[in-house]
């Protein structure tokens, strides 16, 4: 039976760094440059390769002795008048985020799209393999966010334990 810890871990141990809301108004994305257009062009993203998000980060992942260090994170931006559809990611196998902006719930589901499990996060692992889904009811909500293409949920569900 599959239980929330197979596809959510919040993390506890390390608190989100403060200085991130700063990092991201300093980024200013409200036209971003990418755009996930296949749900319209109110979602953003943006690479962060410098500054002190990437710093906060690189200590994270040191104290975690996290893989994949070469992908930097990245803020990304859902607008108010984006809708993307219960999914399952298809680059990642898991990611780790903080929420930065919103506190709207990701939403769990099962292969048949019923509703296993909701819950809110401020810094959480997501095994993005299992479909989900996040209602930005109207709001912006903006994520600092880790993708992990080569390492399973599994693996770093262990080293954040």
């Amino acid at each position: 039976m599959t239980t929330p810890d197979d596809y959510f871990f919040a993390i506890t141990k390390s608190e989100p760094w403060s200085g991130l809301v700063n990092e991201w108004n300093e980024y200013n994305l409200k036209e971003g440059v990418d755009k996930w257009t296949e749900y319209g062009d109110d979602i953003q993203f943006r690479t962060v390769s410098s500054g002190d998000a990437l710093c906060w980060w690189m200590a994270i992942e040191q104290m975690y002795k996290l893989p994949e260090k070469a992908r930097d994170p990245q803020f990304i931006r859902f607008g108010p008048n984006s809708s993307v559809p219960i999914h399952r990611d298809p680059k990642s196998l898991a990611w780790i985020a903080v929420t930065i902006v919103g506190d709207q719930p990701i939403e769990f589901y099962n292969m048949d799209k019923e509703k296993l499990y909701e819950t809110t996060y401020k810094f959480a692992l997501v095994n993005s393999k299992q479909p989900h889904y996040c209602d930005v009811k109207g709001e912006e909500r903006v994520l600092f966010r880790k993708i992990y293409t080569k390492t399973s949920y599994e693996t770093l569900l262990h080293l954040l334990n």
